[in-house]
């Protein structure tokens, strides 16, 4: 390689690095004048190496979604998508395929995201590193933590794997899941163990230079402290948020504009037609009124910055390839904690029917009842839950008083009707 060539590789890569450090600081417009400056001095240099490529788009899909232009940013993680078809390993293809669905699924709505994590998780045998799930289980307890299933064992189980996966790997985003921790430990109102956990965070989310992380630790802890009744820390850390989101607010304004710029610029190298430039207009607008929205929305909002009102989950019918019959006996079989998911999945009235005679049943219950409905004997269930045919005998007992089940009707029977 020439002088002159490591030259221009070096100035390429240390304008990326400080269009990517700003990023994560959540300064989006100095972030797009770096990645401007790369797409207009080095073009050639982007499309001749699609790694490269692939990380700037990342770069610009992240930049958008911090700003709200959702289709911009999946226009980009496409692109990721589709340039790791380039690679010439099958492993570091399907490696690219997963972080750019992992992408989508932040750009989406909440039961599109969903779809996309579900494909997430069907690639899990195509890689030997599961390092590379890390973000999956986040975003499916996400799922459930956004439907306001606090509570429900899903949104637990899917942190506890991003935790466990996290510390395995030594993971840089390990802060990720400890603030997710200390949320669901919030809505437990566990108020002192998140307490915990949100320090923890809020030390590692420092040491990465994560705004949007410290930012969300101060108001945790503020949220934290007032329910425990300590008034002074409780406006100690409000105010550490309050001041750190004015920052964060006035960067996101000027970032509003850059992603304006960049689009504008998208379209008219595209097409300078008199129509592209109608739409641009129309954007703008759109764009104006937004921040003028924005503002009058903070303003209201330093006045009383209260902890966001829990909402009523919405029934949405989401259509998704189940895992095959096969691979559900297999997950039972083996005792997965995966098992009821996807049972749920295949058999959604089944449970939902259980649920309706006896909202009080747990997941374990659940969970056995479905092995039940798969018509498995009393010898296999004890086999594959490690347990005595006696105590499997029992529970059989304890399920048909939950459910009021006669005492002369065959439970297998009456199960398998529902």
């Amino acid at each position: 390689m020439s002088l002159l060539n490591s030259y221009k590789i070096g100035i390429i890569k240390s304008n990326y690095q400080i269009a990517y450090d700003f990023c994560n600081l959540g300064n989006y417009d100095k972030s797009f004048d770096y990645i401007k400056i790369i797409e207009r001095d080095f073009p050639a240099y982007i499309q001749g190496n699609f790694q490269f490529h692939i990380r700037l788009s990342d770069l610009k899909g992240r930049n958008f979604l911090a700003q709200g232009f959702k289709n911009q940013a999946k226009d980009e993680f496409r692109k990721e998508f589709f340039l790791s078809n380039n690679y010439k390993k099958s492993e570091e293809i399907y490696r690219g395929k997963i972080h750019a669905y992992t992408q989508l699924s932040a750009s989406c709505d909440l039961d599109s995201s969903y779809i996309y994590l579900k494909k997430i998780l069907l690639l899990r045998n195509k890689v030997s590193s599961q390092e590379d799930f890390y973000f999956t289980y986040i975003n499916l307890s996400d799922y459930f933590i956004e439907k306001n299933i606090y509570l429900d064992d899903s949104a637990t189980f899917y942190n506890n794997e991003a935790l466990r996966l996290g510390i395995s790997t030594k993971s840089k985003f390990q802060y990720v899941g400890i603030i997710q921790r200390a949320d669901i430990l919030f809505h437990q109102r566990n108020y002192k163990e998140s307490i915990k956990y949100t320090f923890w965070a809020l030390k590692l989310s420092k040491d990465r230079n994560r705004s949007e992380q410290i930012l969300a630790s101060y108001k945790l802890l503020s949220n934290n402290y007032k329910e425990l009744g300590d008034y002074e820390l409780q406006s100690k850390f409000l105010d550490k948020y309050s001041k750190m989101k004015d920052s964060i607010f006035n960067a996101r304004q000027n970032g509003v504009q850059a992603s304006a710029d960049i689009i504008f610029a998208d379209m008219v190298k595209d097409d300078k037609s008199y129509n592209r430039l109608v739409l641009f207009f129309i954007l703008f607008i759109v764009l104006f009124l937004a921040i003028i929205i924005s503002i009058i929305f903070y303003k209201k909002y330093k006045k009383a910055i209260i902890t966001k009102e829990n909402q009523q989950p919405t029934t949405v019918d989401i259509k998704l390839q189940s895992a095959s019959y096969e691979e559900i006996i297999s997950l039972a079989k083996s005792n997965s904690a995966e098992f009821l998911f996807y049972f749920k999945e295949a058999y959604p009235v089944f449970c939902d029917k259980l649920l309706v005679l006896n909202p009080r049943l747990k997941n374990s219950e659940l969970i056995f009842c479905a092995y039940l409905k798969l018509q498995f004997s009393t010898k296999e269930i004890a086999s594959f839950t490690f347990v005595t045919s006696k105590a499997i005998q029992n529970r059989k007992n304890r399920i048909r008083k939950k459910l009021n089940i006669p005492s002369d009707v065959d439970i297998n029977i009456w199960i398998n009707e529902l």
